[in-house]
Parts: C-alpha cells; structure tokens; sequence
C-alpha cells in the first residue's frame, strides 16, 4: 500500500502527475500568446528571485540564523533563478542572454525534474509544510519556464550551444570548489552527495572521479535529450549535399 507522506507516496505521485498536466496546459497556451513570452519571462524570473529569501526568512524564525552548508546560492538549481534575469532583461543577440537562456532550457529542465522525483525534503517534513512545498513549486517553476521557451519557439538550439549551455555550470564549479573546500559543505556534490541518492554511488570512489562522472553525464545527457535532433538534422542535410550538387551539375 502506498502511503501518504514520504518521496513517493500518494502526495508525491499526485503532486508529479499535476505538475505534468499543468505544466503542458500553461506551455499549450503560452504557444498561443507568443506575443506575451517577454512579460511572461519578466514575471517568472522576478518571481524565481524570491524563493532562496523566502527561505532564508523561514530559517531565521525557526533556527535563529541561517545555515551557510545548505542555504548560499551554490546549487545547480541555483544557476535558474540566476541565470533568468538575464533571459528576461537582456537583448536576445546578447552572448550572455544566449549563454543564461540555453542553461536554463536544458541544465534547468534536468535538474528541475530531478528536484521534484528525488525531493529529499519529502523525508523530512510532512507534505504540506513549507519547506518542500517551497522546493517543489521552485523546481515546477524550472521546468515551467524552459518548457514555454521551447514549445513556443522562443528558444531553437544552435551548434555553438552545445558549448554555451555548459559555461555557467562551470563557472558555478568554481566557487564550490573552494567553499567546500575551505568550509566542508557539500554544494555541488563536492563532498559526494551527502543526504542524497547519489552518496550511494560515491561510496569509496576518489571524489575527482565521482565528480568527473557525475558532470560528464550530465553533459552527455543534455546533448542527447535537447541537442541530438539538430544534430541528426544537421548529420542528414551533410550527408543530401553531394547528392543535391551533383543534380544541380
């Protein structure tokens, strides 16, 4: 029998099949109003913008402080309320607006849909209590966002991408590296996931080889999911070459 509270109890399973079903409906429509993706983007980068204070606030009333192992904005989740100013206050033939806007449609979905499948905080805390209500509605906003973006058509991959995409994860990397190293958190799996699934699989591995892992399929998975059709697009339309010079001779 399933039960009610818990990652992948009732609650859980009934809240990934709404987010499913309102996610399509609200991409459904924004196809239809592609006049209206600036405003969209201005109000849901602003609102992404709220959540880490939202949070903040709540440990200071229920904790007295704020826990710098867990709370400063050195997630990967992180990169989406970052990163979507710059989608929505910045020219579109800007190379940072390209950067921000192809992270957020591809990096932002994965890690927006592994947010709401493996919510840690489900196993914490009861459903509806603040915290991973709070978690949850922020990862529906990371795949909300992206989604609109490429349904309507406001984002279409371009090869350099396949580079641009992956900058900003990097440049995250950096800082992570230190804080973790210097302070012994755990931002960016730096220390191999503790609390998560993926402690599990860093277990008596080197922790440069786990991340090495952990990141390059990452990117691979990236590039299979969001980049392999303009690929195969571009592989097909190679391949018809010879063949469309040779008809024109």
């Amino acid at each position: 029998m399933i039960p009610i509270q818990g990652m992948y109890g009732f609650l859980h399973i009934a809240f990934m099949t709404t987010t499913v079903i309102f996610i399509w409906l609200i991409s459904s429509k924004m196809k239809s109003l592609p006049q209206h993706i600036g405003t969209f983007l201005k109000v849901t980068a602003l609102l992404s913008m709220t959540f880490d204070p939202m949070y903040w606030i709540w440990e200071l009333r229920h904790t007295a402080n704020i826990s710098f192992a867990t709370t400063l904005p050195l997630y990967l989740c992180s990169l989406f309320w970052i990163l979507m100013p710059i989608i929505a206050f910045t020219k579109k033939d800007k190379l940072t607006n390209r950067i921000a806007t192809s992270c957020v449609c591809t990096i932002g979905i994965i890690t927006g849909i592994l947010g709401i499948v493996f919510n840690v905080y489900l196993n914490q805390f009861t459903f509806f209590s603040f915290v991973p209500l709070r978690s949850l509605l922020y990862h529906v906003l990371m795949i909300m966002v992206p989604t609109v973006m490429w349904r309507t058509g406001y984002y279409k991959p371009k090869s350099l991408d396949l580079a641009l995409f992956y900058i900003p994860v990097l440049i995250l990397l950096v800082p992570c590296y230190y804080v973790n190293k210097f302070f012994g958190f755990d931002y960016c799996y730096f220390n191999g996931g503790v609390g998560t699934p993926l402690e599990l699989f860093s277990t008596g591995m080197p922790i440069m080889m786990f991340l090495a892992i952990i990141y390059t399929s990452l990117y691979i998975l990236c590039v299979l999911c969001f980049f392999c059709p303009m690929l195969i697009r571009a592989f097909k339309n190679l391949k018809n070459k010879p063949n469309i010079i040779r008809y024109n001779i």
